[in-house]
């Protein structure tokens, strides 16, 4: 798993239990168990990182949903997005 996936995949981890906003980047790189400087690495803050979530899922699901032939097919694919 490459560094930026692994912080995002720790971020939604912790989205579970706590608000996105008061995420600090020491819980999540601690939590990933990776230095914070990785994470400036990559990120420039935790918005950004957010935005990249939204960006790599959200977006690459609606672009599944635009070329499903039938619509029920495409509204299930967004709607199970986990």
């Amino acid at each position: 798993m490459d560094t930026k996936q692994k912080l995002a995949d720790t971020l939604k981890e912790l989205m579970k239990t706590i608000p996105v906003d008061h995420i600090t980047v020491n819980q999540l790189t601690s939590s990933a168990d990776v230095a914070r400087n990785t994470f400036y690495y990559h990120f420039a803050d935790i918005n950004e990182l957010v935005a990249w979530i939204y960006n790599r899922e959200i977006v690459t699901q609606l672009a599944v949903y635009q070329r499903e032939r039938d619509w029920g097919v495409g509204l299930d694919v967004l709607v199970t997005y986990n």
